[in-house]
């Protein structure tokens, strides 16, 4: 009986090669993208652009806000480490039994202003608008308050005529104010106080 091969493979051993039918396999699709999957790809777009946008805002807002904090209190306390300076110096002289210097001038001294003297000069302190002057020059800016409280010994405040043999501490109170970046229309407000003792007074 002669040998009948079988279906689907070659005389010889070789395995027959399937048909690949090209037609049938979507490669590749070249319609592009409909008008609605634009318009998604758009809105999803400008949103992530907003947000990256406020949190910027966000972040630079409060930037600007340091930044004026930072620079209210730096001019503050180098105005209150001068006036606090000519106050631990007042009435030094190098003769103590000369009553020639006063710490205190009087005439020009008082709850908004202040005159401190020893022999190498004096040096006037007053509130001119929202200016802090010191003998007439522009010490600090945006200055909503300043005042001058004077203390004795035995540190009850003096609230009539100012002795100047009978102060021996001087409160020194600074307001600053300047606008807030992150809300129009307000402002930043820092107020420093220091109290301050005559060390040439009382020796």
């Amino acid at each position: 009986m002669g040998h009948i091969p079988r279906h689907g493979r070659r005389q010889g051993g070789a395995r027959a090669c399937p048909e690949i039918h090209t037609h049938d396999l979507n490669l590749s699709d070249s319609r592009g993208l409909t008008l609605v999957e634009l318009m998604v790809v758009l809105v999803l777009s400008l949103l992530l652009s907003a947000t990256v946008y406020l949190a910027y805002q966000v972040q630079h807002r409060s930037s600007l806000v340091q930044h004026q904090v930072t620079s209210i209190q730096q001019d503050i306390r180098a105005a209150m480490d001068i006036i606090a300076k000519d106050i631990r110096n007042a009435g030094y002289d190098t003769n103590p039994s000369s009553s020639s210097v006063l710490a205190i001038v009087t005439s020009s001294s008082g709850a908004s202003s202040l005159t401190v003297q020893n022999m190498g000069g004096s040096a006037a302190y007053t509130l001119s608008g929202t200016d802090l002057l010191r003998d007439g020059q522009i010490m600090v800016s945006n200055v909503t308050s300043l005042g001058f409280t004077y203390t004795s010994g035995t540190s009850n405040d003096i609230t009539g005529a100012i002795v100047p043999s009978q102060v021996r501490y001087i409160m020194v109170n600074i307001t600053i104010a300047r606008p807030d970046p992150d809300n129009p229309g307000t402002t930043i407000d820092r107020t420093l106080t220091r109290r301050v003792r005559l060390r040439n007074q009382g020796l």
